[in-house]
C-alpha cells in the first residue's frame, strides 16, 4: 500500500483501480486480493488493538487506593509514596466502565468464528484465547458484586439482563449473543482446564454466581455438570456435600415450612464451618450467599418494615418474587416467627465464626477470577451485613431470645483489628443505625439504605430514619423479577404450556436421532480414514491449503493429486528400505561369489532412494506453498497449470521408480532362490 498524506490523504492499495499497476490485474481478482490482504493484516491489527486498549484502560481506569475509598483519605499522599489513584468512583463512572467492557469484549468474542476456521495468521491464532479471556475476565469482574465502592448494583443487574435477553433472543443483539456464548465457554473451561486450581468452595460459589449472568437453561446445565465433576473425584467430596447443602437450603425457600428451612440451614452451616480457611480466597462469593439468606430471614422475621441496602434490593430480592405473596403475608404465627428468628441467629453466629477465622489468610488481598482486590473493600461489606442483621433484629425483635448473645458476638467482631469495623462500634441500636447510614454514604450514591415496608404500621425507628433522610418504599414494589430471575424455582406453568414444551422436546429429540442415524456411519468412516497413513497425509495437505488461503481449484488439485503422490512416495520409500535390509541380511548367508549380485541390488536400491528423495523435495511443504502462492497471485492463470505440470513430472518419475523396484524385487527373489 502507499500513503502520502501531503498529496493525497488516503491509503492506496496495490490492486486499487487508481494504482499504476492495476492494469496488470484482472478486475475480477479485486475481491479475492482484498480478502487475502485483509486476512493477512487483520490478525496483527487486532493484536495491536488489544495492546493499545490495555494501555488506554490502565490510564482511564487505574487502580484506586483502598485506604482512600474506605476512609476518605490516605496518609501516604503527602509524601507521594502511594502510587494508586485517590478519587472516588461516581455512579456514572461505573455505568461507563461496564458499557465499554461489554463493547470491547463483544468485539473480540465476534472473532471466535474466524479463529476456529483458522482464517487469520498463526500469531493471532495462538494468542486469541488469551486475549479474549483477558477481556471476559475483566467484564466478569464487574458483573460479580464485590463492593459498592467501585461498583453499582443497578448497573450490574442491567448489564446482566441485557446479556440474558440477547441470549434468549439472538436476533435482538448479535454482539451480546456472541458475548453470552463466550462467557458460557469460559464458565465451562474453568470447570475443565482450571478445575484443579479452582475447586475450593468459595471459587465454586463464585462460578455458580457467574452462571447467573446467563440463561436459566445454562445455569441448570452448569449446575449438573459441576455436581457430576465433583462426584467423580474422591478429593472433592467435601465440596460436593457443601454444594448439596446449599442447593437444599435454596430449595427450601419455596416451601412454607420454617422447620424444614431451619433443618436445611443447620446442615449448611455445619458443612461450611468445616471448610479450611485457605479455601476462602474468593470470600465475596460466600458473603453473597449469606446476604441472600439474611435478606430472606430478615423479611420473614419482621411484621412492619425492614432496612435493606439498594444492593440487596437489586441482587437478592428479585429471586424472592416467586414467593411474593408468602413474604407479604401479614399474619405470621408466633411459632413460625420464632423459628425464622432462631434461624437468623444461627446464620449470624456461623458468619461471625467464619469472619473471625479470616485473619489467617495469606496476604491482604482476596481473589476475583484471575484478579486480586484489596481486602479492605470487602471488609466493610462484611461488617455492614452484620450491622444490618443487628439493626433489623434490634428494632423488630428486640425481645426475642438469643438477641443479646448475637449482638455481643457481632460487637466482638467489630473490635477485631483485621475486620476494620471500628466505624461501626456502638453501645445502642440507635447509635449503630446512625453509624450504618454514615457508612453507606461513603459509596457516593451507588448504594443507600432504604426502609421497605410490609404494612403501613408504625416502625420503631421511624423518627430517627426521617432525620437521617432514609427513603421509605413498599416492599411489594421491590419484589419484581429481573431477566436472570424470570425462571423461579417454583414458577407456575400451565398444563397447556407444559404439554407444548414436552411435545416440542420430543420432536427435537426425534430430529436429533434422525440426524445422528444418517450422519454417524459417515462420521465413523471419516474417523477411521483419518487414523490411516493416507488420512494423516490428507490432513497435512489440508492444513497447508488453509494456512495459505488456497483457491478452490488448487485445493482440489492438492487434495486429489498431492495426497496420492505423497502417499505413493511414502509407500515406495518403505519398500526400498525393506529391500535394502533384505540385501544386508543376504550377505550374512550367501557365499562370497554371490556378493557382486548383492552389490548390484544395493546400488539399484540406492538409486531408487535418491530418485524418491528428489521427488519428495518436489512435493514438500515449502514447494506446495510456493505453488499455491504462484497460482493465487494470478501468474499461473488461476487454473493450476504449474501444479499440474509438477504433479505429472512426479507421477512419471514414480512410474519409472515403480518399474525399477519390481526389477530389484525379482533380482532379490532370484538370489534368495539360488542361495
Amino acid at each position: 500500500m502507499e500513503v502520502d498524506h501531503e498529496t493525497r490523504p488516503f491509503i492506496l492499495l496495490n490492486w486499487s483501480p487508481l494504482h499504476e499497476i492495476a492494469a496488470k490485474i484482472n478486475i475480477h481478482e479485486y475481491p479475492r486480493l482484498a480478502k487475502q490482504w485483509f486476512l493477512r493484516e487483520f490478525g496483527s491489527m487486532m493484536l495491536r488493538l488489544d495492546t493499545i486498549l490495555r494501555d488506554l484502560w490502565k490510564s482511564e481506569w487505574p487502580v484506586r487506593c483502598a485506604y482512600f475509598l474506605t476512609q476518605g483519605s490516605c496518609k501516604r499522599v503527602k509524601d507521594r509514596s502511594c502510587l494508586y489513584m485517590h478519587e472516588k468512583v461516581k455512579p456514572s463512572d461505573s455505568a461507563k466502565k461496564v458499557s465499554l467492557l461489554i463493547k470491547i469484549s463483544s468485539t473480540f468474542c465476534r472473532l471466535t468464528a474466524m479463529h476456529r476456521k483458522r482464517l487469520i495468521d498463526d500469531e493471532f491464532h495462538e494468542k486469541f484465547f488469551r486475549v479474549r479471556r483477558y477481556w471476559l475476565e475483566s467484564l466478569l469482574q464487574e458483573l460479580i458484586f464485590v463492593s459498592s465502592f467501585e461498583q453499582r448494583s443497578q448497573t450490574m443487574v442491567e448489564a446482566q439482563s441485557k446479556i440474558i435477553s440477547a441470549n434468549r433472543n439472538p436476533g435482538q443483539g448479535k454482539g451480546l449473543c456472541v458475548l453470552a456464548a463466550s462467557i458460557e465457554d469460559l464458565l465451562f473451561h474453568r470447570l475443565g482446564k482450571d478445575f484443579s486450581e479452582r475447586n475450593d468452595i468459595s471459587s465454586l460459589f463464585e462460578q455458580t454466581q457467574v452462571s447467573q449472568v446467563l440463561d436459566y437453561n445454562v445455569q441448570r446445565r452448569f449446575a449438573g455438570y459441576l455436581m457430576d465433576k465433583l462426584s467423580r473425584s474422591a478429593d472433592t467430596q467435601a465440596q460436593l456435600r457443601q454444594l448439596w447443602a446449599l442447593r437444599s437450603l435454596e430449595g427450601s425457600i419455596g416451601y412454607p415450612d420454617p422447620s424444614a428451612f431451619r433443618q436445611s440451614l443447620r446442615q449448611f452451616t455445619s458443612q461450611i464451618l468445616l471448610v479450611d480457611v485457605r479455601h476462602f480466597l474468593s470470600f465475596h462469593s460466600v458473603t453473597t450467599v449469606f446476604e441472600f439468606f439474611a435478606a430472606y430471614l430478615i423479611i420473614r422475621s419482621c411484621r412492619v418494615a425492614v432496612l435493606l441496602p439498594q444492593s440487596w434490593i437489586d441482587i437478592h430480592l428479585p429471586w424472592f418474587a416467586y414467593i411474593k405473596q408468602s413474604l407479604l403475608a401479614r399474619e405470621v404465627s408466633n411459632d413460625d416467627l420464632r423459628i425464622y428468628t432462631a434461624s437468623l441467629l444461627e446464620l449470624t453466629t456461623c458468619y461471625c465464626q467464619l469472619v473471625s477465622r479470616l485473619d489467617s489468610l495469606p496476604g491482604p488481598v482476596f481473589r476475583l477470577g484471575l484478579h486480586d482486590y484489596q481486602s479492605r473493600l470487602l471488609w466493610q461489606r462484611n461488617m455492614e451485613l452484620l450491622a444490618l442483621i443487628v439493626v433489623n433484629w434490634g428494632f423488630g425483635s428486640n425481645g426475642m431470645e438469643g438477641f443479646q448473645d448475637v449482638w455481643r458476638r457481632v460487637r466482638q467482631v467489630f473490635f477485631l483489628p483485621f475486620t476494620r469495623g471500628f466505624h461501626l462500634q456502638h453501645t445502642t441500636i440507635s447509635e449503630l443505625l446512625e453509624q450504618l447510614i454514615k457508612s453507606y454514604r461513603a459509596y457516593e450514591g451507588k448504594d443507600v439504605i432504604k426502609l421497605a415496608r410490609k404494612t403501613n404500621g408504625r416502625y420503631a425507628a421511624d423518627s430517627q430514619l426521617r432525620k437521617l433522610s432514609v427513603q421509605s418504599v413498599p416492599l411489594a414494589e421491590l419484589l419484581i423479577p429481573t431477566a436472570s430471575t424470570s425462571y423461579g424455582p417454583s414458577q407456575a406453568v400451565s398444563s397447556n404450556e407444559t404439554e407444548a414444551q414436552r411435545s416440542h422436546q420430543i420432536r427435537a429429540a426425534e430430529k436429533i436421532q434422525q440426524f445422528w442415524r444418517s450422519h454417524y456411519p459417515a462420521l465413523l468412516a471419516k474417523r477411521a480414514f483419518l487414523e490411516t497413513s493416507m488420512g494423516r497425509t490428507y490432513m497435512h495437505v489440508l492444513e497447508i491449503c488453509k494456512r495459505n488461503n488456497a483457491s478452490t481449484i488448487m485445493r482440489h488439485l492438492l487434495l486429489g493429486n498431492a495426497v496420492e503422490l505423497l502417499e505413493n512416495i511414502h509407500s515406495m520409500s518403505s519398500t526400498a528400505s525393506e529391500l535394502q535390509q533384505r540385501a544386508v541380511n543376504l550377505v550374512k548367508s550367501l557365499p562370497q561369489d554371490k556378493f557382486e549380485l548383492v552389490d548390484e541390488v544395493r546400488l539399484r536400491v540406492i538409486a531408487i532412494e535418491e530418485s524418491l528423495g528428489i521427488v519428495a523435495q518436489t512435493v514438500s511443504t515449502e514447494r506446495l506453498e510456493e505453488l499455491i502462492k504462484a497460482e493465487g497471485g494470478g501468474r499461473g492463470g488461476g487454473y493450476g497449470e504449474e501444479a499440474q505440470r509438477v504433479f505429472r513430472n512426479v507421477e512419471n518419475v514414480l512410474n519409472r521408480v515403480g518399474g525399477d523396484t519390481s526389477k530389484v524385487r525379482r533380482m532379490m527373489e532370484a538370489i534368495e532362490g539360488a542361495g
